[in-house]
């Protein structure tokens, strides 16, 4: 019987950012607008581009849907988007909290 052993590397993949042009393919807002919500603090951006100009990830792809949808479907006002938003953001830093709890109780 041969015994070998079998070493396996993980590599991260890859994340994908997208500038405000490849964007606002994804979500149909113009691209001027989602550098506005990125200014207003709607959306982050995970990088900056050789022209300053945000560079989005998919989460931050994912918040402008959100946004669009807020705009088109709930017809919010730029200041009601910001209230949702930081709602959005108070929830994910919560169930963050309570991830780091249970696994520190296991």
């Amino acid at each position: 019987m041969n015994s070998e052993t079998l070493a396996i590397t993980f590599v991260p993949a890859r994340q994908l950012v997208f500038n405000a042009w490849q964007a606002s393919e994804f979500t149909e807002i113009h691209p001027d607008l989602i550098v506005e919500f990125e200014r207003a603090h709607l959306v982050n951006r995970c990088d900056t581009d050789k022209n300053g100009m945000p560079l989005f990830n998919d989460s931050g792809i994912c918040r402008l849907r959100i946004i669009s949808d807020l705009r088109e479907r709930e017809k919010l006002s730029l200041r009601m988007m910001r209230v949702f938003c930081h709602m959005m953001d108070q929830l994910d830093r919560a169930e963050t909290e309570v991830r780091h709890l249970r696994r520190r109780d296991n």
